[in-house]
Order: structure tokens, then sequence, then C-alpha cells
């Protein structure tokens, strides 16, 4: 039986709309997230999602390539605004010590970094 994400008829534009729309024929593989999160948390990953059991969705968002597009300006925008220092200084003039230390460069995470590499659905 079909859960239907593939359904031309359902009026979704996009096929992301139509599996957005539909379709739950696909879940999150626990096994799968906990070692992903392993590798980069080691111990602390199996005590984080027993005590955050909504960190995670268990069923997929699914994103058209231009949805990815405009999330991408999105997270572009506010790291320009981040990086200015006026901003800067705004912010840490309220925010506690542990926000002034400096923890290196920002890069992407395993996340980032798996969704980067999927094709987006049309």
């Amino acid at each position: 039986m079909s859960c239907g994400c593939e359904d031309e008829a359902s009026g979704a534009l996009t096929r992301a709309g139509r599996l957005n729309a539909g379709c739950f024929c696909r879940t999150l593989d626990e096994g799968a997230l906990l070692a992903a999160l392993s590798e980069n948390l080691g111990e602390l990953a199996a005590p984080m999602l027993q005590t955050r059991p909504h960190l995670f969705s268990r069923a997929p968002v699914f994103l058209s390539a231009g949805e990815v597009a405009e999330l991408r300006a999105v997270v572009a925008a506010i790291e320009e605004v981040a990086r200015h220092p006026a901003y800067q200084q705004a912010a840490l003039a309220w925010a506690p010590d542990i926000a002034r230390r400096d923890f290196g460069r920002a890069g992407p995470s395993w996340a980032t970094t798996s969704i980067s590499r999927r094709r987006a659905p049309a």
C-alpha cells in the first residue's frame, strides 16, 4: 500500500510539497542518528537523545531547491549581521561572560554537511 506521497493529484505543485502533504512512509532511523551523533559527541550522544526526545523529528520535512536557497540566503544574512562589530558590541553588552569566549571558526556540523550534499526535491 502506498502512502500517496508521489500522488500527482494531491494538489501540491512540487514534489517536496506532495511529500510534505501526504508522505508517512519515511521515518527517522534512530540507530543511524545515534551513530552519526556519536561520531561528533562521543558518549554524550545517547544521554542527549534520551533527555531530549523531541530534538529530532521522527518524520522528515521535504524542501524544494528554491526553499533551500531561501534558507541559505537567510543564514548568510544573519551571519553577515553577526560579523558586524556594532552588532557584536551591542549583543555582548548584555550577554553572559561565556559569550565573549572565542570557540574558533564556525563551520558546518554533520547535519548541515549531510543536508547540503543531498539533492533537494524539485
